[in-house]
């Protein structure tokens, strides 16, 4: 099956961050093995991200030339989370994204805001959630401060499709205020992730407001005919260049876990290059 624009377009960025080829029409169609309009096309998209991002994208683009430009840490860590290869990788990175989005729910929400990380399991996220949902399902009201539903929670259940929970407090309360249940992904099948979280199953076990809403949360880019669908359904949907925009502060790159971030990231994009172009 042939690469999509935007896979060709993130082969590209990988590629120059590598040093693996220049910006030319003959060495983007050699190195992505396709024709020169398709080639031309990815060099294309990588020059509307660029200008849609600015200092936030690693490339600067004037005309059809294309150069790296600044170091852009969460962009460059999303574009790793896009191509992850094998059960070890595939681990880490749900730790890394689920990491990064807790930050861009503080940028999105601002503070004075809770955001509580509730995927399972919880030993791999290192989250204080009890491993049982039913227990969990109580640990959460407690950590938003609201009450707990009379609704069956289902023993088995894991997290009931919610990774993180995300709420903007006013005046110490998060009621009647701005609340995400998040679902983070790296799967490509947005459209059933989309229906994992059921908001109406959620009402029943914790009192969450009729406004609460869901979203997904995912490292690439969603194409417009499946952003129409999740727009229509009501999913607060959070891709690539939106998580781009919510990931700047610097501040979020400091310190170990950040610094541990960045190491990782490197490490996959270097591989995927080795793994593509040598």
């Amino acid at each position: 099956m042939a690469r999509t624009t935007e896979e060709n377009a993130d082969r590209v960025e990988i590629a120059l961050i590598a040093g693996r080829c220049g910006t030319s029409s003959t060495e983007l169609k050699a190195i992505l093995g396709t024709s020169e309009a398709r080639a031309e096309d990815a060099r294309s998209l990588v020059s509307r991200r660029a200008a849609r991002l600015g200092p936030l994208h690693p490339f600067a683009a004037s005309g059809s030339h294309v150069s790296l430009s600044s170091e852009a840490p969460g962009y460059r860590a999303l574009l790793a989370l896009s191509h992850l290869v094998g059960d070890r990788e595939v681990a880490h990175g749900n730790r890394v994204l689920d990491w990064l989005v807790v930050r861009a729910m503080r940028r999105l929400l601002g503070e004075p805001c809770v955001v509580v990380n509730f995927a399972w399991p919880p030993a791999v996220t290192h989250s204080p959630r009890p491993p049982e949902f039913p227990a969990a399902v109580r640990w959460l009201g407690e950590q938003l401060g609201l009450a707990v539903g009379a609704g069956y929670r289902p023993p088995a259940r894991q997290d009931g499709g919610v990774d993180i929970v995300a709420a903007r407090e006013f005046a110490g309360s998060v009621k009647a205020s701005p609340t995400l249940l998040i679902q983070t992904t790296i799967s490509r099948k947005i459209r059933e992730k989309a229906r994992d979280v059921d908001l109406g199953l959620w009402r029943t076990w914790i009192d969450l407001s009729p406004a609460a809403q869901t979203c997904l949360a995912v490292p690439f880019d969603v194409v417009a005919t499946d952003l129409d669908e999740l727009h229509r359904t009501g999913v607060v949907t959070l891709d690539r260049m939106r998580l781009a925009e919510l990931l700047d502060s610097p501040d979020i790159w400091e310190g170990r876990e950040g610094q541990s971030a960045i190491r990782w990231v490197d490490e996959v994009l270097s591989d995927r290059a080795v793994e593509w172009f040598s």
